[in-house]
């Protein structure tokens, strides 16, 4: 071979080997950036509903999923489906190595089954079904009742660079698309996956950050199951989720959800910051208890008479009970001894004072009594 051309051969194998690495970094970058994104963002927040797909135990009780299909059409391993799985019975499009998709089977999916589709319109007939090409999974009588902050999680997968469509082709473009209710009203987009492709009919599908129907997402869909992380907006007392999806490329658009869930921003603990002083008064004098708290959303004063502490109701000598500060008016001698404590309370936890004591002087103050001496 001559040498010149040789040179020129290395030349080319390895700018494409560089140009190959470039791009896996690049990628591999985006993954750990978003992986700790999503860590950061919702450490403070609790999980209070899921649907793992799982045989038991799925959706979190008290809710309801519906799905539109749940079925597949032809013979195993099956090209049209619409159902849940475990992946045994799917037959998968050949990978892209080139493009890191290197797997045969779905990766990293949560238990032993999740949700899987592929050509949509053929799945109750094998014939191509217009009517058929959007399919969904509705899930009802979520409780949101008193939670805030809400965010929505869940694990997705699709087949990497097979044809997914965006707005570009039209109407009948392809899409993976999270949706709420709360309280019967409209159905909000809580995030969705588009066809990345500049032309409507050759891309990747990956996320649609900004609604406008074109995927822009860094992560493109693969076989790997990722994670992504959407806030939700709005409070209420029942909430609805759907997940919608379009694909209808034949043979070709496979995709996969797993492990959805959902967050409320985790409602902090009471924490004591002033513990109430002891305080000697005479008796028939007056007095107060009083006391800081932050995250407090209620107050509970307790006396202990000797028994252990119980919870004061306003009345006799006893008046602010629920408040930061209990006011005692008239103190009795048979009170001498008695310690009070206040409760701090939260949803994310109470909080006790520590215990103060009243001591009461038998020396009774006639008129306007002297109070804290």
């Amino acid at each position: 071979m001559n040498p010149m051309l040789q040179s020129v051969n290395d030349t080319n194998v390895i700018t494409s080997m560089f140009k190959s690495f470039k791009r896996h970094l690049l990628y591999l970058f985006a993954i750990i950036f978003f992986t700790l994104l999503t860590i950061s963002s919702t450490q403070a927040q609790t999980q209070f509903w899921s649907d793992t797909f799982e045989d038991t135990g799925a959706p979190s009780a008290g809710t309801t999923r519906t799905p539109s299909l749940d079925q597949a059409w032809g013979p195993t391993p099956y090209a049209y489906y619409f159902m849940r799985t475990d992946g045994t019975n799917l037959a998968l499009q050949a990978p892209f190595p080139e493009l890191w998709d290197t797997f045969t089977t779905y990766q990293n999916f949560q238990g032993s089954k999740f949700w899987a589709g592929e050509d949509t319109d053929r799945v109750r007939t094998g014939s191509n079904v217009s009517t058929d090409k959007i399919q969904q999974i509705e899930w009802t009588g979520i409780n949101i009742s008193g939670k805030t902050g809400l965010s929505f999680k869940g694990l997705f997968a699709a087949n990497l660079n097979h044809g997914w469509q965006n707005i570009t082709f039209g109407a009948a473009y392809d899409f993976l698309r999270v949706e709420y209710s709360i309280d019967g009203g409209p159905w909000t987009r809580v995030g969705s996956f588009v066809g990345d492709a500049a032309v409507g009919n050759a891309g990747s599908i990956c996320e649609d950050t900004d609604d406008d129907k074109i995927g822009d997402g860094l992560l493109k869909l693969s076989k790997t199951f990722q994670e992504f992380t959407w806030p939700i907006t709005g409070t209420g007392t029942t909430m609805s989720l759907r997940f919608v999806v379009s694909a209808d490329g034949g043979a070709t658009q496979e995709f996969a959800i797993d492990n959805f869930r959902l967050f409320e921003t985790a409602t902090p603990a009471a924490v004591i910051t002033g513990n109430p002083p002891n305080r000697t008064i005479c008796a028939a004098g007056s007095t107060t208890f009083a006391m800081t708290a932050n995250n407090a959303t209620g107050y509970q004063w307790q006396v202990n008479t000797g028994g252990g502490f119980v919870d004061i109701t306003n009345g006799g000598v006893y008046s602010n009970a629920t408040t930061s500060t209990l006011t005692i008016t008239g103190a009795t001698g048979t009170m001498n001894g008695y310690t009070y404590r206040c409760r701090a309370i939260s949803a994310g936890g109470n909080a006790n004072t520590n215990a103060a004591t009243l001591t009461v002087s038998a020396i009774t103050v006639a008129g306007t009594s002297k109070t804290d001496i």
